[in-house]
């Protein structure tokens, strides 16, 4: 939304977690996790349709940033490994 407040604010559907602003400032970068798959979706602020950045077919995203220059990109990527335990009648 603009800062005078003439104009309405763009929303878009996208999942909480990690958003970043591309180098240019005219898309936001996300993280989409589907099937225990994560990918960086772009999201354009014009409201053309997100567009997949990347390919991956397997493993997390869990962390993404852009280089000062903004022509690299790095990312953590992995599993999520979660491990419960019932512990009953201790004495």
């Amino acid at each position: 939304m603009s800062l005078d407040g003439c104009t309405l604010p763009k929303r878009f559907n996208i999942a909480m977690g990690t958003i970043q602003w591309t180098p240019d400032s005219r898309s936001l970068l996300y993280v989409k996790n589907e099937d225990d798959v994560s990918n960086l979706w772009s999201q354009p602020l014009s409201g053309e349709p997100s567009k997949q950045i990347t390919q991956f077919n397997s493993l997390l995203i869990s962390n993404f940033d852009f280089s000062r220059d903004g022509k690299e990109l790095v990312m953590s990527r992995g599993t999520a490994n979660r491990d419960v335990v019932l512990i009953r009648d201790m004495r």
